[in-house]
C-alpha cells in the first residue's frame, strides 16, 4: 500500500538527495549499459 505524507519527517529519505551521485562512473563504460541508456532516453 502506498502512503503519502506531506511535510518533513525524521525517518524519511528524500528522492533527490537519495539518488544524486549514487552510482559508479565505471558503469557507463560498459557497452550493455550504454545501449540500455540509449534505448530508454535516447541520450
Amino acid at each position: 500500500m502506498l502512503k503519502i505524507y506531506f511535510g518533513d519527517m525524521q525517518e524519511a529519505n528524500y528522492g533527490p538527495s537519495w539518488f544524486q551521485f549514487n552510482y559508479d562512473p565505471a558503469w557507463f563504460k560498459d557497452s550493455f549499459v550504454q545501449a540500455m541508456i540509449e534505448d530508454v532516453d535516447h541520450s
